[in-house]
């Protein structure tokens, strides 16, 4: 996946965000903790919840495993001029 930012504990504070799964003051409030959007849930788990699975992304230097602490509804895009990553 190239959609991919980092991002602190304060983002659901300043982002209004609609999380289908997992809870917003805490999902991603420790190191290695990742939000995903619906379509990379079902791309990756289909029907299984996705919260607490492993996710192990691959860099040029390193792997990095993280765990799925929360689901982001999916927003159309044409309602925000920001382009949202499909990983947080």
């Amino acid at each position: 996946e190239n959609q991919i930012a980092y991002a602190d504990p304060s983002f659901f504070r300043l982002f209004d965000f609609e999380l289908v799964k997992g809870d917003k003051a805490t999902c991603l409030s420790m190191p290695r903790q990742v939000v995903i959007t619906e379509r990379i849930a079902r791309k990756y788990f289909q029907d299984e919840d996705p919260i607490g699975k492993i996710l192990i992304f691959t860099g040029p230097y390193d792997k990095v495993v993280c765990e799925v602490t929360g689901v982001m509804k999916e927003m159309p895009s044409n309602s925000c001029p920001l382009q949202f990553p499909d990983f947080l």
